[in-house]
């Protein structure tokens, strides 16, 4: 949605990465270089992404029942600037963002649905604050 002070988005994904993502845009004053604030957050969990892994590690011998599921939940704040007329604008953000993940072996998994607790072989990472950058295009139709 999209308004002259104000833009709204809400989107999933879908497959073996399932996950959802909202944020708002807020657009100080009116003109054709314009000041933005922006917040954006989101969820993501799948399925297995060792083979995702071994590519971005190039690391072909890589124990795939390492990575069988993962988890990470986001937050980012940003500060930019939009330059847009009737029909495009494009916007340039600078920020932070805070992230955490999970990731769960085969066996962290079934353990996980046991009765006993939580499971030791679940991997999660302590909250990160690091620097963002976004680009955004939007078309009017």
């Amino acid at each position: 949605m999209a308004t002259p002070w104000l833009r709204l988005h809400v989107s999933t994904l879908d497959g073996s990465h399932s996950g959802i993502d909202a944020g708002a845009s807020v657009l100080l004053f009116q003109g054709w270089i314009q000041p933005t604030l922006s917040i954006d957050g989101g969820r993501c969990s799948g399925g297995d992404i060792s083979s995702m892994v071994r590519v971005l590690t190039r690391s072909p011998r890589m124990n795939p029942a390492l990575l069988r599921g993962f988890a990470y939940e986001y937050t980012s704040a940003y500060a930019g600037v939009e330059m847009s007329n009737d029909r495009v604008a494009l916007s340039i953000n600078l920020g932070v963002t805070r992230a955490k993940y999970a990731s769960q072996d085969i066996q962290g998994a079934l353990e996980a649905v046991t009765p006993h607790g939580a499971s030791p072989s679940e991997l999660a990472s302590p909250p990160r604050l690091s620097p963002a950058a976004r680009l955004v295009l939007l078309v009017r139709i």
